[in-house]
């Protein structure tokens, strides 16, 4: 006989949910909390599924659905938490699907970035003294959102100075020293990353260097380079993030760094060469292992200011016309990158893969000013 739909039957599919598949980092919370509700709508006599005035039972049982399925059967409480799932009714009628009861829970998407008790690499995460570089922007703003950091450099003295900046604002996070051209480091990297924080979850690949001229100005040695670190880094630390990631939660999100000079070449043939290859990594990485879970997409700056910028001696002449570069007529800062960083390894950003997210403030819309009058 089929029970009846109402209240009772919800309660008691929500009562046979084991409390570890639910924990305060899920959807909606512990099952703790609907199961209180509940009985005080029992104890009222209230009747009928409160699918218009609360719809947290209902992405309860969608978080718990998602689960069962992706449970392996040897798990011991992965017969309680299928047999939670059947229970559940569906607003739909007496038998509810996986299908059903997932899109009711999609209607009303909660405001949840997806950072809480997660885990994320920055490589390039440091800068000198203070300065707020793309990286550390990044690994500021990860740690801000819930996330545990390690933050990668070649200078542990820089790794670390992120890391006190980060954890003087309550978060947490740890710094690590390497060269991430060397394959051996990169696996060992991401090995340090598990033994540390258990888990990974996101990866910013944000490791560059620049160079000038054209094919036949460089130096070939500057090309091999320029190609290494800019590119060749970023496909080292994935091949071993990946599977770290599969093994964490069923999937991650990674972010690589890229430039508008990919985009507009204006006499960086060498860096510009590199940042495109980044670009076709990104679209490459995203079909390649998109089936997996793992979204991939790609952050193309602008002319911001760093403390990387700012130690080759820029003037304020250039600075100044930089800024008018864009159509906003605003300076870009690494907080600008980290910000569009953090919005694509967010949920927010769970329906995109394999983009170039651009931050120039409009350079790019535009070409050189041209004079005014008759020409």
């Amino acid at each position: 006989m089929q029970p009846a739909t109402g209240t009772s039957v919800w309660g008691e599919a929500i009562e046979a949910v084991p409390d570890q598949f639910c924990d305060d980092n899920s959807l909606v919370g512990t099952p703790a909390r609907i199961r209180e509700r509940y009985r005080a709508r029992e104890d009222s006599g209230a009747t009928g599924l409160p699918i218009n005035g609360d719809t947290q039972a209902i992405e309860l049982m969608a978080e718990i659905t998602g689960r069962a399925k992706a449970t392996s059967a040897e798990h011991p409480s992965a017969r309680a938490l299928r047999l939670a799932a059947k229970r559940v009714p569906s607003p739909f009628g007496p038998h509810p699907t996986p299908r059903e009861v997932t899109m009711t829970a999609l209607d009303r998407p909660k405001d949840d970035d997806g950072f809480a008790g997660k885990v994320a690499i920055v490589t390039g995460g440091g800068a000198a003294g203070d300065g707020i570089g793309n990286g550390r922007a990044a690994a500021m703003l990860l740690a801000r959102s819930g996330a545990s950091v390690l933050v990668v450099d070649r200078r542990i003295d820089l790794a670390q100075r992120t890391v006190e900046m980060i954890e003087a604002e309550g978060g947490t996070a740890a710094a690590f020293a390497a060269d991430v051209t060397d394959e051996d480091v990169c696996r060992d990297l991401i090995d340090h990353t598990i033994e540390r924080f258990g888990r990974l979850d996101f990866l910013d690949n944000n490791v560059g260097i620049g160079s000038r001229g054209s094919v036949v100005e460089e130096r070939a040695e500057t090309w091999r380079r320029v190609m290494q670190v800019n590119v060749e880094t970023m496909f080292l630390v994935s091949k071993y993030a990946i599977p770290a990631m599969l093994k964490s939660d069923h999937g991650g999100a990674i972010v690589n760094v890229a430039s508008i000079s990919a985009l507009r070449p204006r006499g960086l043939t060498a860096y510009s060469v590199s940042k495109g290859a980044v670009i076709a990594l990104t679209k490459a990485m995203a079909v390649d292992h998109g089936r997996e879970g793992i979204r991939v997409n790609c952050v193309a700056p602008g002319p911001v200011f760093t403390p990387m910028v700012s130690s080759g001696g820029m003037s304020d002449a250039a600075r100044e016309q930089r800024r008018k570069a864009s159509v906003l007529g605003i300076e870009g800062s690494g907080w600008d990158v980290g910000n569009a960083v953090r919005f694509l390894l967010s949920n927010h950003a769970r329906y995109i893969t394999g983009q170039v997210l651009v931050v120039d403030g409009g350079v790019t819309l535009q070409g050189p000013g041209r004079a005014t009058g008759n020409e």
